[in-house]
């Protein structure tokens, strides 16, 4: 029976081919690059249903005097195969509680270097910078009206969406010589690479996520809602380590008239994120009166093995 869709291996395809290839071609260790040439990926997807509404939220006084933010979803980690959940009867529950648990404003204060993740991960990649492609799908809109000057449909829109990064903290895991830590995926484990994450000038306040830019500034701005629009709009959104769009360039304000972020296409994100790292989606509001609605977010990631 024919299919429109495009295929897509399994991770089970990739590793059949893999396993064949490594005991055909004159040098095995070749394999990887091989199997990279081609786009034979493997790849996670993970998808929250949601029905959120997300509000702008005073803050205090200054230019971000309304600021709103919620953490909506967390990617599986990049390059790693194994969900080890022995004994757990039901490990799809288990896999959502990692995916919707919402972090806490913690910073990476040790990393697990790539041995580590090789050592403790059956069929971990062996590329140190794994990840090759993200797609993200998110189905949402704004409040539905407003009252300033609309230049464009998603131009001077306050509600968006960003992407982060969370990383395995060495530093709070007893077990790490032996590789034991990563025998289950808890986001109790992780810490906070993006957003920000600041100490509290007051000792006794801890830490906590820091937002400091409007939707044109941010880092990684995924997409932005169409601006005014009430109606439940679905995006995807791609991003690949082979995107070279400048942040100043022309290309990179068509990107942003689209709705996507300023610098979404210079595929710095995709291609710094390291073995190990998670992908996280946040819904953003700014300025009083603007509410984000979303219904759904996906995160699809393709990572050479």
């Amino acid at each position: 029976m024919s299919s429109s869709k495009p295929f897509e291996p399994t991770l089970s395809d990739v590793l059949v081919v893999r396993a064949m290839l490594a005991r055909t071609v004159i040098l095995p260790e070749l394999v990887g690059t091989i199997l990279d040439c081609a786009e034979y990926w493997a790849r996670s997807s993970t998808k929250a249903q949601l029905n959120q509404v997300i509000p702008a939220r005073c803050i205090g006084p200054g230019e971000f005097d309304w600021e709103g933010f919620r953490f909506l979803l967390r990617s599986y980690p990049v390059g790693l195969t194994e969900r080890a959940y022995e004994g757990e009867d039901d490990s799809s529950s288990r896999d959502e509680e990692f995916s919707t648990t919402v972090p806490d404003p913690l910073p990476v204060f040790k990393e697990f270097d790539r041995d580590f993740f090789q050592r403790a991960i059956k069929n971990a990649s062996t590329f140190s910078n794994p990840a090759r492609k993200i797609v993200f799908r998110i189905r949402s809109h704004d409040q539905g009206w407003t009252t300033d000057e609309v230049p464009g449909m998603f131009i001077a829109a306050k509600t968006w969406f960003d992407a982060g990064i969370e990383r395995f903290d060495a530093s709070n895991s007893t077990d790490e010589a032996d590789g034991n830590a990563m025998r289950r995926w808890t986001a109790r484990k992780l810490g906070t690479v993006e957003p920000q994450v600041k100490e509290a000038e007051d000792m006794h306040e801890g830490w906590g996520y820091q937002f400091p830019y409007t939707p044109w500034k941010g880092p990684h701005e995924i997409q932005r809602n169409r601006m005014a629009s009430s109606d439940f709009t679905d995006y995807e959104v791609t991003w690949t380590c082979w995107d070279v769009v400048s942040p100043d360039s022309p290309g990179a304000q068509e990107l942003m008239e689209q709705g996507k972020g300023r610098m979404a296409g210079d595929g710095q994100f995709v291609r710094n994120l390291k073995l190990g790292d998670v992908v996280t989606v946040w819904g953003r509001a700014m300025h009083r009166g603007w509410m984000n609605t979303v219904e759904s977010v996906e995160i699809d990631i393709y990572w050479a093995l």
